[in-house]
């Protein structure tokens, strides 16, 4: 390997490497693999990569891996846990996604690397056998857009809105809705709570007044 390889290429080099593996047929080797591809990527060490660079993580180690397990779909796959590779590796993929959203956004390819992403959520739903990779799928993307809106990257009806919207909507209805819900709702609970506490505070110095005053009067 040359010596004047910047340090960021030598990295995605040994990561697609290890991701080569994660499609290995024999079930030990791809699990072992995958286990060492995902304590890579999340070493705190990495914050070295420059947000192009996180951008070819994505590009040439991330999604050829889930090109790659999306071909390997078979009757058999069940028996050999292609399954709960798929699983893994997007779990994964939205874990990385989430951890660098701040230096993806300053990207001018952020938009066009989110829709590659909701592709793949579309395509590994449809390529489900079972409720597993269905349920795992639905979680990361409510994660994800929970966190980008609270970003403020959802706010109006800007072309990022509109474009993320339209798509979800075309492989998971009412997904959006549900998730704009739940964050909408989210300060009504707060609020609520913040209530209950005064009250309980209140409560609690009404309580303490009549102890004291009981105790005057005994005296």
């Amino acid at each position: 390997m040359p010596y004047h390889m910047k340090p960021g290429k030598i990295i995605i080099q040994l990561l697609q490497s290890i991701a080569r593996l994660c499609c290995d047929p024999r079930r030990p080797v791809r699990s072992s693999a995958l286990g060492y591809l995902q304590r890579s990527v999340l070493l705190p060490e990495l914050h070295i990569l420059s947000p192009t660079e996180w951008e070819s993580v994505f590009n040439k180690v991330l999604f050829p891996l889930l090109l790659k397990l999306l071909e390997t779909t078979n009757i058999n796959d069940h028996l050999h846990g292609i399954e709960e590779t798929r699983v893994r590796v997007s779990q994964l993929l939205c874990r990385i996604f989430l951890q660098h959203l701040s230096p993806l956004l300053t990207l001018p390819t952020f938009t066009a690397l989110w829709l590659t992403i909701l592709d793949f959520m579309d395509k590994y739903l449809k390529s489900d056998q079972t409720d597993m990779l269905r349920e795992s799928v639905r979680e990361s993307l409510k994660n994800m857009l929970l966190v980008m809106n609270t970003t403020g990257l959802f706010d109006g009806d800007q072309p990022l809105t509109v474009i993320t919207k339209d798509r979800i909507h075309s492989f998971l209805p009412g997904l959006w809705d549900e998730v704009f819900k739940m964050s909408t709702s989210l300060p009504t609970f707060i609020s609520h709570s913040e209530s209950s506490k005064k009250s309980v505070t209140t409560n609690e110095e009404n309580v303490s007044l009549n102890e004291t005053t009981a105790s005057s009067s005994s005296n």
